[in-house]
């Protein structure tokens, strides 16, 4: 068992020496890449010489092995070759993936390799690297990208945003928002109930004013159906709060989602939107608003 671990680890690190050298241009890159998975077509018939057919492994911690030591060397730097992925390279990671899902299903060699990828319910190589490549693209670097036809739009999707700027000792949510099935303690004259939901790709976010036992105002939006159930209950929660500041009285606001409410009183939070409502209920909100 040991000998077998080595040998996944010298792949691995075999395999990431030889990228992260030949990283300097593009070319180098896709060079490396066609040398690097011919390697370790070489490195799996040697383990299989050192440690046997299986390995001296169950086939549950094979299949782990692959998922978490073979399929990320092989991916490594994905987005910096996979993105214009050639027929070549997708044979490539064909014929590396074919070797590993014929050892951990010991199948027949005759078996097809998208059968043997189906069996085990992995998807193939290339597809994942140009996955990786798009994610990465879009969600880190901030470009546009094409995959399968679909345009993804880096703008249409949300950021994670830098830590608040909120010193510590002024966040003062915890007295304001309540939940878990919790009243606060006094009713006020006005009262918000907003909400947000998603159904059949339709997202919306809205919310009402009761006042005196009447609707008094109405505001609702429609969403992107991108955008998440969450998003659309943090922007309910954004506007009854702006609303809240135009009003000349205490307000309780009111919701159903108990997870926007908890995400409200945290101090570090990665969400645009949630921090916005927070400095809006913290510095521009000059009522009494109270959440829950």
């Amino acid at each position: 068992m040991i000998i077998s671990h080595n040998v996944f680890l010298y792949v691995s690190v075999v395999a990431c020496q030889r990228v992260f050298k030949d990283m300097a241009t593009e070319v180098k890159v896709k060079e490396a890449v066609a040398d690097w998975m011919n390697q370790a077509k070489v490195r799996i018939i040697q383990s299989k010489n050192v440690a046997g057919t299986s390995w001296g492994l169950s086939k549950n911690i094979r299949r782990q092995l692959y998922l978490t030591v073979v399929e990320k060397v092989i991916l490594y730097a994905s987005a910096a070759w996979a993105h214009n992925i050639t027929a070549r390279q997708q044979k490539l990671l064909s014929s590396i993936q074919r070797k590993f899902l014929l050892n951990i299903t010991g199948a027949y060699n005759i078996t097809p390799t998208a059968a043997l990828q189906v069996i085990e319910g992995l998807m193939p190589l290339y597809i994942k690297a140009k996955m990786q490549s798009t994610l990465v693209r879009v969600g880190r670097l901030g470009r546009n990208c094409h995959y399968e036809g679909i345009h993804f739009d880096h703008e249409s999707y949300e950021q994670p945003s830098p830590p608040s700027t909120i010193h510590p000792a002024l966040f003062s949510l915890e007295d304001r928002i309540t939940h878990g099935g919790q009243v606060p303690s006094n009713r006020t004259p006005i009262e918000v109930y907003t909400d947000g939901s998603k159904i059949n790709d339709q997202t919306g976010s809205a919310f009402c004013v009761i006042a005196n036992e009447a609707i008094t105002k109405t505001w609702k939006a429609k969403l992107s159906p991108a955008n998440t159930v969450f998003q659309s209950e943090m922007l309910a929660f954004k506007a009854a709060i702006e609303w809240a500041n135009t009003a000349n009285e205490d307000v309780n606001i009111w919701s159903d989602s108990e997870s926007s409410l908890q995400v409200l009183k945290s101090f570090n939070v990665k969400s645009k939107i949630t921090q916005e409502a927070q400095m809006t209920l913290l510095e521009k909100c000059q009522n009494q608003a109270r959440l829950g």
